[in-house]
Formats: structure tokens, sequence, C-alpha cells
């Protein structure tokens, strides 16, 4: 009858609980199967409240390398870790206001800011060597599957999300990173023969159908770009010779010319000498998206436009006299 009884107010309790519309939401419907499964393992240290024994806890595990585990006891979720150095990675759980600052952005520290720290109990599940730390830890995942935890495998961050903070940070260190010899030999074996994407292929003109002739660019037996399957090229000459084999026989149309030249190109404004206008000395004739468009236009280089551009001196046709400006007049 005790049984039952217990059994029913379990029930009740997740009941109460039910579905959060939180990130750190649970599946409580195997809350009891899984205080069992916890049940059944004997804690070399057992802390009831988190908040309450913080001392303690920072004090008995100083120094000490093993594997943790934080318990919600409200819905039964838990929570696995381990640690060089247990008083050191628990404090960094315990100091809220690291966790405010969102330098430690796992489900287990929002869910130690949702629910509060005396609603945490928190077990040492064993000391050991620190050699012996991600094979006890992967133990654990394998026989209580911890569901605070994303990555299942110990050591692992796949699927662990990382704030910008810490993109960041890794960006900074990779940046000007050089490899040595040894670890680019080590890579080029890693991606060479039926691993590299470019085996059993050869390069062909990016451009055309035919291959370049005279200097075919071929990849050897580590996928480099070699010069006639000879001299190696390096990946920022790799890179511009793959550029150039894109680029030949490609022909631009005129409104792709156009629109490079509007992109990278100087506005060119020709003005006629108006001497029939009451309000403006100068009219505009045409604006054009570069000097080359403008020598076109006025059949002269675009050296000459440039020339007209920097003297100010206006340019006599039969029709008339114009001027270049790189700036509208009319403002």
């Amino acid at each position: 009858m005790t049984r039952k009884l217990l059994s029913l107010h379990s029930d009740n309790r997740v009941k109460k609980i039910g579905i959060r519309n939180y990130s750190t939401q649970e599946d409580t419907t195997n809350v009891i199967g899984r205080e069992s499964s916890t049940a059944d393992i004997k804690p070399v240290k057992y802390y009831e409240d988190t908040y309450a024994m913080k001392s303690q806890i920072l004090k008995e595990n100083k120094n000490k390398s093993g594997i943790y585990m934080f318990v919600n006891k409200l819905s039964g979720s838990f929570y696995i870790g381990s640690a060089k150095n247990l008083r050191t990675r628990i404090y960094s759980y315990l100091q809220l206001s690291i966790l405010l600052k969102g330098k430690n952005n796992s489900i287990i520290s929002r869910a130690l800011l949702k629910y509060g720290y005396s609603n945490f109990s928190l077990k040492i599940l064993e000391y050991c060597d620190v050699s012996k730390l991600l094979e006890r830890e992967q133990y654990y995942f394998d026989l209580l599957e911890p569901d605070y935890n994303i990555a299942k495998v110990a050591g692992s961050t796949i699927g662990v999300p990382r704030s910008e903070e810490f993109k960041n940070k890794l960006r900074e260190l990779r940046e000007g990173k050089v490899h040595t010899e040894e670890t680019k030999l080590l890579m080029s074996q890693i991606h060479s023969g039926a691993n590299n994407s470019m085996f059993g292929k050869k390069h062909t003109c990016l451009g055309g159908n035919l291959e370049p002739s005279g200097s075919d660019y071929l990849t050897n037996h580590f996928g480099e770009l070699t010069l006639n399957g000879s001299s190696k090229l390096t990946p920022k000459d790799q890179t511009k010779e793959l550029i150039r084999l894109f680029r030949v026989g490609k022909v631009h149309t005129e409104e792709t010319k156009n629109a490079i030249s509007s992109s990278n190109g100087t506005p060119i404004f020709l003005y006629a000498l108006c001497s029939d206008c009451s309000t403006d000395k100068y009219c505009l004739v045409k604006q054009f998206v570069s000097f080359r468009e403008a020598g076109k236009y006025l059949n002269m280089t675009h050296s000459n436009v440039s020339r007209y551009l920097k003297s100010g001196n206006l340019i006599s046709r039969r029709d008339g006299k114009y001027k270049l400006t790189i700036s509208s007049l009319e403002n």
C-alpha cells in the first residue's frame, strides 16, 4: 500500500510539473525510471542542497579529479561531467555572475538559473586519475543516459552551441597560424588517394571544353595542383591559376560589362555649354559609369578623358563645347 501511494504521489508531481516552454524543457514521463536508475549508483560524496552546502563542496573537492553529477530534484533530469579539478569546475557553475554573463551557456547552466541551486543535488560519482576521466565519464554516459548532456561522447563538443564571444576568440587564436611541414604532410596524407575529391580526375579548362595546352595542370597523388605533374604550386598560386583558367575564353555581355563598370568605375557627367539657357550655364547631356564609357562616347581614349577632368578645360567640337565633371553641376 505504501509503495502504491508513493507511486501515485510521484505521478501527481509529474503532472504538476508538466511541459515547459523553455530551452531546458524536459521529458518528465520517465522521471521515476530516471530516479531509480540514478539511485542504484552509490556516489563517494553526496550533497543534498547545492546552495546550502556550497562551502563544503568546494572545500572537500579541492585539487581532486573525478566524475560529478548535478540532479534536478524537481524533474529528475541530471547532468554528468568530468573535471581535472572538481573544485574549479563546480565553482564555475555555482558562481551566479558567470552564469548571468552567459560565459557557461550550457543546458545545465540555464537549468540552474531557472530552478535555483537549492533544487539541485550534487553527487561525486567517483574520484579517479586524470588519465581515466574520459573513460569513466563515458561509462556513466552509457549507463545512465543523462538528458542534460548534449554531447553523448565524453570529451566531444559535437552539437554543443557556442557563443559569438567564444567563436571570435577561437578565430583570433587561429588567425596568422602557420602549420609546420610535419602537420602539412599529415594533412596531405589524410586527403590523398581515394580520400581526395579529385582522385582519378584531371583538371580541365574551366572556361571552355578544351584543356589548356602547353601548361596542363594536373593533381599529384596528394591531390595538389601541379604544373605538368611536376612542380608543386603554393595554395595562393593554385587559386590564382584556377581563377585564370576560369576566365579563359569567357566573354562578358554588354549588360555584365556595364554592371561591372557601374560597380567599380567612377561616375562621369558630360555637360554642354548652353548659351540659350536662362538659368543654367551648362546643360547635362549624358552620364557615364566609367572613364572608358565616356571615352567611347566622345571617341577619345580614357586617358584623354582623365586629362580633361583634371584640367577642367572645355572640349571643343563642331557641334559645340562640352565639359566633363565627376560631380553633378545641378546641385
